[in-house]
């Protein structure tokens, strides 16, 4: 039986989720790498799920073309968003905040992006597949999530940080309402994270989800519609 995990990326460590298919929580394991958390999803578990919290891939730089821009409708100003690549556009213009991924290897503060292209590398050479819109979808599938955007088109609204009480108590209802039945007040913050990842594959299967992007740049999941634009 498929299983749905989420991996929250940094570059010293990798909190992984593992859910089953009635919400409830299989287990939290750290990996201090990319290789390791590869080979522990690959080792232990033969169909699941893998959302990661991280770009699939380089900017591909279809937002600097104008040619591709007008094609989608999308006129954005190209100074603006021609740093983005289209999922993150897409996320950004509804005031949703998100990160702008480089060409080529990330670099400096961003470092941590290259761990994620690390751990989709090492699954994909496994046999799973990246999520580009297919159908009949695999039973080993990658797929991009961004963990503030998955709450935020949950909750549909702006959210409060996420290291603040109340940011926290809200993305844990959030969970809680989409029904993961367990205990979840012992969870740290990147395990949260983590979490709706796995809620975010938990809800792509089941044909609650979205996504936006380009399936030769990266398509991003969300758990839910998008709306137009999130108020602060």
């Amino acid at each position: 039986m498929i299983v749905y995990i989420g991996v929250d990326i940094a570059v010293k460590r990798q909190d992984i989720v593992v859910l089953h298919e009635d919400l409830t929580i299989a287990e939290t394991v750290q990996q201090p790498d990319a290789p390791s958390a590869a080979e522990y999803i690959v080792s232990q578990y033969k169909e699941a799920w893998v959302a990661v919290d991280g770009p699939r891939r380089p900017n591909c730089g279809l937002m600097a073309d104008k040619k591709y821009r007008a094609k989608l409708g999308l006129v954005p100003h190209a100074k603006k968003y021609s740093p983005y690549r289209c999922c993150e556009y897409e996320l950004v213009r509804r005031n949703i905040q998100c990160y702008c991924t480089p060409p080529g290897k990330a670099r400096r503060w961003n470092s941590w992006m290259n761990v994620g292209y690390d751990l989709y590398g090492n699954l994909q050479k496994a046999g799973f597949e990246d999520f580009v819109g297919q159908a009949p979808l695999p039973r080993r599938l990658l797929i991009e999530y961004f963990p503030y955007a998955s709450f935020s088109v949950m909750a549909g609204k702006y959210l409060g940080k996420k290291k603040k009480p109340e940011g926290r108590q809200t993305r844990l209802d959030l969970l809680r309402q989409y029904g993961v039945v367990d205990d979840l007040e012992h969870l740290k913050v990147d395990q949260i994270d983590a979490l709706v990842g796995a809620v975010t594959a938990h809800a792509l299967r089941h044909a609650k989800a979205c996504w936006v992007g380009d399936k030769d740049e990266g398509l991003l999941v969300v758990p839910g519609k998008l709306l137009e634009t999130y108020a602060r």
